[in-house]
């Protein structure tokens, strides 16, 4: 798909960056999604051009990672920059002028463009509505707890909307819930917290909750492919103070088909067993639990193959249309190019 004849400004691009898009519900950020994903105007899921070869992937790969160290060095998620940071280094010009902002344009609609839904860990489909009927009497609130561009392009709500699971689980859930009942259920069992930064986010619903709740005591269950996050949520507990103390919290990490075991991270090997009433339903019993994304519900690997694609295929798209040469000839001139970045 081409991009390119559509001159947007990403709603990123503001004076001061510190003005977040916080979205606090699934409704809310399908309304952002469908926003952003119309600035490109996508509205069908696309076919890429053409396939990456073995070469192209690993050389792609590569410089991909290589300029992503310069652009989110502090895991700042931001492809609008990572696309300056492309330009710049890459084609060797400022990022400024019709030009850049077309081949931004190609990239950040490459990335919304990708198959979401395909990159769903296939048993989620089944296991989890299953998981949230299953214990829906005994969870406090289910909460998506996810990081990524949200403000920048918009790209993260995109991914979780286009693949379409949030919308699969109420589905099932309107099924289970009693007629008429199915909205407040909804609202009051479901959240959603995807952000820029979600730790921040969860500093600020810490701090809420135990203001609004005094005398009552929070327990944060996280479900997470990340030991590092872990470390981070207790950081962010320590913060709280004296309130600390009213904080439980509980980590469930996901190791989908590593066959590991440590107890004291009540590790999972498959998302079923998330099923063992055994292990779980003491763990999740009035509990606001919190579900990672990428990495628990959708495949990193998967992914990250759809961004190198995505940059390729855009970087190829642009050569190809400045030097007038045919796509084959383009992907060979990117493709050395990208051996001499690397060998610098």
């Amino acid at each position: 798909m081409n991009y390119v004849s559509k001159r947007i400004k990403m709603k990123g691009e503001v004076d001061n960056m510190s003005e977040k898009i916080n979205i606090d519900s699934f409704a809310a950020a399908v309304k952002y999604a469908k926003e952003r994903l119309g600035e490109l105007g996508i509205e069908e899921k696309g076919k890429p051009d053409f396939e990456l070869s073995e070469e192209e992937a690993v050389v792609a790969k590569k410089y991909y990672e290589y300029m992503r160290d310069i652009y989110e060095p502090a895991g700042e998620r931001d492809f609008p920059k990572y696309a300056s940071a492309v330009w710049r280094d890459f084609f060797q010009k400022k990022p400024e002028g019709g030009e850049y902002e077309a081949f931004k344009s190609e990239f950040i609609g490459q990335l919304m463009d990708m198959d979401f839904q395909g990159m769903v860990y296939p048993e989620i489909w089944t296991v989890f509505p299953e998981f949230l009927e299953k214990y829906a009497d005994k969870i406090k609130k289910v909460m998506l707890w996810s990081i990524g561009d949200v403000t920048p392009s918009g790209l993260q709500p995109a991914k979780i909307y286009r693949s379409g699971i949030i919308d699969h689980c109420y589905k099932h859930l309107i099924e289970y819930i009693p007629e008429g009942e199915s909205r407040d259920y909804i609202k009051d069992k479901t959240g959603y917290m995807v952000a820029d930064d979600k730790f921040q986010r969860l500093d600020q619903f810490l701090k809420d909750t135990l203001s609004d709740h005094p005398e009552g005591s929070i327990k944060i269950v996280a479900l997470d492919d990340a030991k590092h996050n872990f470390e981070a949520i207790e950081r962010i507990i320590e913060k709280q103070g004296a309130k600390k103390e009213r904080i439980e919290f509980i980590p469930i990490w996901a190791q989908y088909g590593q066959n590991l075991k440590e107890e004291e991270l009540n590790t999972i090997n498959s998302i079923t067993d998330l099923l063992d009433e055994k292990r779980f339903a003491g763990i999740l019993e009035n509990a606001y639990l919190l579900v990672d994304y990428d990495g628990v519900i959708s495949d990193n690997k998967q992914l990250l193959l759809g961004y190198i694609k995505a940059f390729f295929s855009s970087m190829v798209s642009y050569a190809a249309k400045q030097k007038q040469m045919p796509l084959d000839q383009a992907r060979r001139f990117v493709l050395e190019r990208l051996r001499n970045k690397l060998e610098r």
